[in-house]
């Protein structure tokens, strides 16, 4: 088993990798906070940051016989935080205008973050998880698409299993960006950031078609798509979840659903293709009427 902890900025074929592995492997990585561990105190503000030194990823990891048109398979078969993480309003989010900016340092006690007299059950997740782009692409680690990167969804959890599509030679995995605890799409620019260790098993799949990264539970399968502008007509993520759907040929059928934050803005929208999709309150896939 590997132990790898460098970090990269960047999605790209051009980073050199920092480990090879085979198929099947379990690897551990140790992973560093959205910040590259830059905030130690509460009178440090986001705003003072290196931002060319934020949302770092351990890695990237060659697999072996990984080749453009397979599926990289990543089972994440344990997820912690550490015992203090950051928490922080930069001007990102519905209601940044009304909040002065401010860090907030909290503990991990007991498995509760300790907010004040204020205590909730914590959920390491990663936020950052991908493989490299096309050749000659780059992609900071601070943006989505569809190799991954800042993906911030909460299910990418110990227990859960993410596909991603292999587009370079050894896919270059890497991952990053851990929340203790994160609402629905870091809507507010922040989760309670954190440094952690994820272990986690990867392997090939050969030759299967997968045009986005997908994540699968122990009930669901999610299609985690983005755009640039979320309300251009047919480039939205919620059509592009709608129009597409190919689940990874491994274990059994589940239901579909999909992740779109347009569920949460479009006013009026109805389920797509219902034969396909099943809705789940908010998390229904939705297209525009």
């Amino acid at each position: 088993m590997q132990y790898v902890d460098k970090v990269v900025y960047t999605f790209s074929a051009a980073n050199a990798p920092i480990a090879s592995i085979d198929s099947g492997e379990v690897v551990i990585f140790r992973t560093q906070d959205c910040f590259s561990n830059q905030m130690h105190s509460e009178s440090q503000l986001v705003t003072n940051c290196d931002y060319s030194k934020m949302n770092p990823a351990t890695g990237p990891l060659f697999v072996r016989d990984a080749h453009p048109g397979d599926v990289l398979k990543v089972e994440l078969l344990d997820v912690q935080c550490d015992v203090i993480g950051t928490t922080t309003l930069p001007k990102i989010g519905p209601l940044w205008d009304k909040c002065e900016t401010r860090t907030k340092r909290i503990p991990i006690e007991n498995g509760k973050a300790v907010f004040n007299d204020v205590r909730f059950p914590v959920n390491p997740m990663i936020g950052v998880i991908g493989v490299a782009p096309e050749e000659g692409k780059s992609v900071p680690c601070g943006y989505p698409g569809n190799h991954g990167g800042n993906l911030d969804c909460k299910l990418m959890v110990k227990g859960n299993t993410a596909y991603f599509p292999v587009r370079v030679e050894g896919a270059l995995v890497q991952m990053g960006d851990m929340h203790a605890v994160m609402g629905d799409s870091e809507l507010c620019g922040t989760g309670l950031e954190i440094n952690g260790t994820v272990m986690a098993r990867i392997s090939i799949i050969r030759q299967c078609a997968l045009d986005w990264p997908v994540l699968e539970t122990p009930t669901s399968w999610y299609t985690l798509a983005s755009a640039r502008i979320i309300r251009k007509p047919c480039a939205m993520p919620a059509c592009r979840c709608s129009v597409w759907w190919r689940p990874p040929p491994a274990g059994t059928r589940r239901t579909r659903i999909c992740t779109c934050p347009c569920a949460a803005i479009w006013k009026s929208v109805r389920p797509a293709s219902p034969a396909k999709w099943t809705s789940s309150c908010a998390s229904a896939c939705p297209r525009r009427t």
